[in-house]
């Protein structure tokens, strides 16, 4: 009868939209559960990036630092070409000395040689 087949054809009808809510439902949770993964992504992305610029700081630091332990060693190196120009002007003047020395011994042994 027609109002068997009508019954028949809802009931087809509602296990369909029961199937598809079931769908749905499943869709949802997929849904739900990519969205949980994506805000993680997200943050580790987040904290990659902020230890990206933790470290992008220490080295610029460090250049900071290397450039100002050259200029250091730079003075040093001038510091040090200073000293070891007095000290060549000191050893001269020692040489000098030296020389100064000997004749003054020369001239106190004439001079005890004549006064004998």
């Amino acid at each position: 009868s027609e109002r068997d087949a009508l019954t028949s054809q809802r009931d087809a009808l509602s296990d369909q939209a029961s199937a598809l809510r079931g769908s749905l439902d499943e869709s949802h949770g997929q849904l739900a559960t990519s969205q949980d993964a994506l805000a993680a992504l997200q943050g580790d992305y987040d904290s990659l990036q902020d230890k990206k610029h933790e470290v992008d700081e220490r080295l610029r630091n460090a250049g900071a630092a290397k450039e100002g332990t050259e200029g250091e060693l730079a003075s040093v190196r001038e510091a040090l070409n200073g000293a070891n120009g007095e000290l060549g002007a000191i050893r001269s003047l020692l040489e000098q000395t030296e020389g100064e020395l000997v004749s003054v011994r020369t001239a106190l042994a004439g001079a005890e040689e004549g006064g004998r």
